[in-house]
């Protein structure tokens, strides 16, 4: 398998949610093996919509990618703005 999927078996984490086994590994694994965004969080707010949906008991959910920018989510704010 390790060979079919071309992974590296050092890179291999054995992990158990349930357990609360190497939980701490993935986190340690995502902070080093993941690049920071490329986007400047200097600037204006600049997202990529993906994806939306419309749930019953939520209203509308968005899936964006935050491209430029920072979210402060502890003020209310217009997240989106739609442009013809």
């Amino acid at each position: 398998m390790v060979m079919n999927l071309n992974f590296d078996e050092n890179d291999i984490i054995q992990i158990s949610a349930k357990n609360g086994i190497g939980i701490d590994k993935v986190f340690d694994a995502i902070i080093n093996k993941i690049p920071a965004p490329s986007g400047k969080p200097e600037d204006p707010p600049w997202a990529f919509l993906f994806n939306a949906r419309h749930v019953e008991t939520r209203g509308i959910q968005c899936m964006i990618e935050l491209v430029d920018g920072a979210l402060d989510l502890t003020k209310t704010r217009s997240l989106f703005s739609y442009h013809s």
